[in-house]
């Protein structure tokens, strides 16, 4: 009957133990999958501070523009005017890249990217009808490919590299660049033009990593748009999550 009695409570006592067990392997498996949810978004989102003095230029396309001869003839011949678009200049910019890898591997990734810049420039349109102004955006959808360090969480390289694709929004003269009033009392009557102060453009990004002896990643930025006469240089401090 005594062994009886111990072996009822310790069946009792087994059941019992089992039951508080799953329900804790339940709180601890949804545990467990929350943090896998955060980790990968903690893994796969990167933030990257650049900064551009004096390394961030844009050449306009130029101006065409139609004219009357004479001011005072309405029906005089008109004069298609082509004139040298100007450009920009920036002595300071900073960009804000959020990143997102796509695809990660052990060693590189396919992320998406988007380097908004603000820049501090100064605009010369070098024109007769539109101003000068100051102040402009860029505004960048890319698809870049990353190998190295920065390239994923875990990865411990020395050194690593991106390569990026995609277009670009350039928004100018943020301050200034309208239509230029004198333009019409040096007896010209602008009859049709085109006076635009953003761009579409495609865009190629290039940037080359290191991790410096306090696991801090800086880099170097160039990107570039073919044929446009777009080129920016940035030096990169990575956002350290470790």
């Amino acid at each position: 009957m005594k062994y009886a009695l111990l072996i009822i409570f310790a069946t009792l006592y087994t059941l019992s133990a089992s039951g508080q067990s799953g329900g804790s392997l339940d709180d601890k498996m949804k545990m467990k999958h929350d943090v896998k949810s955060y980790s990968w978004f903690y893994k796969n989102i990167f933030i990257s501070n650049k900064f551009s003095v004096f390394t961030e230029y844009l050449i306009f396309p130029k101006i065409n523009y139609t004219t009357l001869n004479d001011f005072e003839n309405p029906y005089s011949l008109e004069e298609e005017i082509q004139e040298d678009g100007g450009y920009l200049m920036s002595p300071f910019t900073y960009t804000l890249e959020p990143r997102i890898n796509i695809i990660s591997g052990k060693k590189s990734s396919l992320s998406l990217r988007m380097p908004i810049g603000i820049g501090l420039s100064f605009i010369n349109r070098n024109s007769n009808i539109v101003k000068n102004g100051a102040f402009h955006v860029t505004l960048p959808v890319l698809l870049g490919y990353a190998r190295g360090i920065n390239s994923t969480y875990d990865n411990t390289d020395r050194f690593g590299f991106s390569v990026s694709a995609g277009m670009q929004l350039v928004k100018t003269s943020l301050l200034g660049g309208g239509f230029e009033t004198y333009f019409i009392e040096d007896n010209l009557l602008p009859t049709s033009f085109d006076i635009r102060n953003d761009w579409i453009m495609p865009l190629l990004q290039f940037e080359y990593y290191y991790r410096k002896e306090d696991n801090k990643i800086h880099g170097v930025s160039l990107a570039i748009s073919p044929g446009t006469g777009y080129i920016k240089l940035s030096k990169v401090y990575e956002l350290s999550k470790k």
